[in-house]
């Protein structure tokens, strides 16, 4: 559960790796990507001491999360003409309006929660929907349900 967010805030950028590798930004990257494997290393090192794996953990998600948060928009934003918040409202939309249905299933099964084969196949369908439902009524737009009600059938 530490790497959830710092990983949704990864995927959530993933795309824009290829668009920064056609326009030819490879210093850029590999600066943010220096940048983030010290600060990785560092806070790994001087968490783990202190906490065990969990502490290493905890250091790969503050890596991720600052790298992500604060390091590679702005590059991605100069390479691609972007400005800063026109990039960040569909993120932000996105992760919220995913990542809250999702958090309180989460905390509404979490005590049914046992290594019991049923039940996770429940909780996974029960994911699964709330997953569904959450992006085709707030990350798509008008245009992109429609597209996916093509695609898929009503």
């Amino acid at each position: 559960w530490i790497m959830a967010l710092p990983f949704g805030l990864f995927l959530a950028h993933y795309p824009a790796y290829s668009l920064m590798y056609s326009r030819g930004a490879h210093g850029r990257m590999a600066i943010v990507a220096g940048v983030g494997s010290v600060l990785g290393l560092v806070l790994g090192f001087a968490l783990g001491a202190r906490w065990g794996i969990r502490g290493v953990a905890a250091g790969a998600a503050i890596d991720l999360t600052l790298v992500y948060l604060f390091l590679f928009p702005p590059q991605l934003c100069k390479v691609a003409g972007l400005r800063l918040g026109a990039y960040w409202a569909p993120i932000v939309r996105g992760l919220v309006g995913v990542g809250a249905p999702v958090a309180l299933l989460h905390l509404a099964v979490r005590a049914w929660i046992e290594p019991d084969y049923w039940r996770i196949v429940a909780i996974g369908a029960a994911y699964g929907a709330v997953f569904v439902t959450a992006v085709f009524g707030v990350v798509f737009d008008r245009r992109e349900r429609r597209l996916a009600m093509a695609r898929f059938g009503r």
